[in-house]
């Protein structure tokens, strides 16, 4: 029997493959969920800083990437002027960067600390 027979599953209803497909995904997803929990834990830049708001700013960058400043009161739920004073702070600690100076600017976190 070769290993990729396409006609192995002929005889079976459609039913049957589809339970078969889905016990196969459940496994996948078990397996990989214990995979998971014995990786440890990466720490990110935001478990380094100690203001939650800041904490909440920095993942929230490092999932979305880019984001204008009405992006993060939205998401965040923060006041403009909170947001624009943790944004300094982390501009000056160089975790930061702002692409723009318009309302338009952009923050990012930086990638390229070799100047450190």
């Amino acid at each position: 029997m070769p290993l990729l027979d396409l006609s192995r599953f002929d005889h079976l209803s459609e039913s049957d493959i589809i339970q078969r497909i889905s016990s196969l995904l459940a496994l996948g997803v078990i397996r990989h969920q214990h995979a998971q929990r014995r990786q440890p834990a990466k720490p990110s830049q935001a478990d380094l800083i100690r203001d939650p708001i800041e904490q909440e700013i920095v993942r929230h960058l490092a999932k979305m990437g880019q984001s204008t400043l009405i992006d993060l009161q939205h998401t965040l739920g923060v006041s403009r002027n909170v947001l624009l004073t943790r944004l300094q702070r982390l501009r000056q600690s160089g975790l930061c960067l702002r692409d723009g100076r318009t309302r338009g600017a952009r923050y990012r976190l930086r990638q390229d600390f070799s100047w450190n």
